[in-house]
């Protein structure tokens, strides 16, 4: 499948740039290199739908105690601390640096799934615990909302099972990517900011 991506590539360094390329030239070229993309990410395993997972982050830059704003964050997950959607109800944590482990077993309200949306390549990221998605863009730095209704998200594979989760809504034009805030472990969207920005999903069966 890698052969595949770097064939079409090659044909559109090679067909792309040449001078007085026609609209139609350019997007047989512009297909391929979609095509051969979505290709390539179908055999990366990363997720799949009607399963359910933790997502948890995978920082390797800050070390700080918590309610710091480099607050240690590498291995916490997104869960939800209320029921309902409030200003801060997305959060990140559970973890247990001293341990190493999770502390997020049998916990519903850290348990989430993807869903597609249909007639794109987004998916909503629905919670088990009250049935609610993470919610859309809400301002730079601002806590991430939940949302009754599903959100689209980019769900973009950075390499080495890591994701940037990006929402999708018109008003995420600078596509902003969720991030685990450190004052107050609100879940937010920021500027891609490295592995601060990345997650993995661990499977589990609840």
């Amino acid at each position: 499948q890698i052969g595949t991506l770097r064939s079409a590539v090659t044909a559109a360094k090679e067909n792309g740039f040449k001078e007085n390329i026609s609209k139609a030239e350019l997007d047989v070229v512009i297909a391929a290199l979609t095509a051969a993309r979505a290709e390539f990410l179908s055999h990366v395993k990363n997720f799949e739908t009607g399963k359910w997972y933790f997502i948890t982050n995978l920082d390797d830059k800050r070390a700080g105690e918590a309610a710091a704003e480099d607050a240690y964050c590498n291995g916490n997950a997104i869960y939800l601390k209320d029921k309902y959607s409030s200003s801060s109800a997305v959060k990140w944590g559970l973890f247990d640096k001293t341990s190493g482990q999770l502390n997020a077993d049998n916990n519903p309200k850290a348990m989430w799934r993807f869903v597609p949306v249909e007639g794109t390549t987004y998916y909503a990221i629905q919670n088990m615990y009250t049935g609610y998605y993470l919610g859309d863009y809400a301002g730079d730095n601002i806590n991430l909302p939940v949302s009754e209704t599903p959100i689209p998200y980019d769900v973009a594979y950075v390499g080495k099972s890591q994701f940037n989760l990006i929402p999708m809504g018109p008003a995420n034009r600078k596509k902003f990517a969720l991030w685990p805030e450190g004052a107050e472990n609100d879940v937010v969207c920021h500027e891609l900011d490295g592995s601060t920005s990345a997650w993995t999903f661990v499977e589990i069966n609840p």
